[in-house]
């Protein structure tokens, strides 16, 4: 999949007002995050764990207060904001009417993306980490565009 966005760049002040935002994404997925951190605690209470249940509070603990969430895109009933990694200035916007098609592609070793075909041609994805929230929407927002992966044997 390409990533030249060129000419879709916008300033992140320059982003159209006046849409209902449906899906908004971050790099945290704070629900997972919090259940590890409770079977964590959980852990700590039984002996014969004690040790990893620590480990599991501390690494759940620093991702989900420490780390930043950064965001990651955000899907409008008329277009889809895509933020660029280490540019907090400018994101990239594709309108849903320029997309001819899109699939969700899972990720084996990296985040899940979805992947879009738009009408000049060019092929873009962004990555999710809460798939099914995305997909459901997506569904919702363009089902008659969605490709299916056939699945394998």
């Amino acid at each position: 999949m390409s990533t030249n966005y060129k000419d879709r760049l916008i300033r992140i002040d320059d982003i159209p007002q006046g849409h209902t935002t449906i899906l908004k994404q971050g790099s945290k997925p704070f629900m997972p995050l919090i259940f590890v951190l409770v079977i964590g605690i959980v852990m700590l209470l039984l002996p014969n764990v004690r040790i990893i249940g620590i480990a599991v509070v501390v690494i759940s603990g620093y991702v989900l207060f420490g780390a930043k969430n950064r965001p990651l895109f955000e899907i409008t009933d008329k277009y889809i904001v895509i933020y660029i990694h280490g540019n907090e200035r400018e994101c990239n916007i594709i309108y849903l009417d320029e997309i001819i098609n899109w699939e969700f592609m899972p990720g084996k070793t990296t985040l899940d993306a979805i992947g879009l075909v738009l009408n000049d041609g060019s092929e873009h994805s962004f990555a999710t980490v809460t798939p099914n929230n995305t997909v459901k929407t997506m569904r919702q927002l363009m089902k008659d565009r969605e490709i299916i992966q056939k699945k394998k044997r």
